[in-house]
């Protein structure tokens, strides 16, 4: 159930965001973690789904965009919507994520702790 419209159609908006007619996530991942940051931070969803909504809304964007996804390794997705529950708010570092996922190659690197 949809417990904010608001916060959902701006969730919907931000990966077309602008700047003088120059958009502000340029590329599939960008805006695929833009919109996964929206939705998990925002919470336009009633009940504690939010988190896995926003990284299922972000791999099905960029599977219609053309991106090959795979179902990414249920502890790896847990820890990245963590994260961004937690305060990661860099779009950038949400995108490198997102593309190891597509790449079927988590990151190797340590994520920070969740908690």
């Amino acid at each position: 159930m949809i417990r904010d419209v608001g916060a959902l159609a701006a969730a919907a908006l931000r990966p077309s965001l602008d700047v003088d007619g120059e958009r502000i996530y340029r590329g599939e991942h960008e805006q695929a973690a833009a919109l996964m940051h929206a939705i998990v931070t925002t919470r336009p969803f009633a009940g504690a789904l939010n988190p896995g909504i926003g990284l299922f809304v972000a791999l099905a964007a960029l599977d219609r965009n053309g991106v090959r996804t795979v179902q990414p390794d249920a502890e790896y997705g847990q820890r990245l919507v963590g994260l961004v529950e937690n305060g990661l708010d860099d779009v950038d570092v949400i995108a490198l994520h997102l593309r190891q996922i597509t790449l079927g190659e988590p990151w190797r690197g340590p994520l920070p702790p969740t908690g």
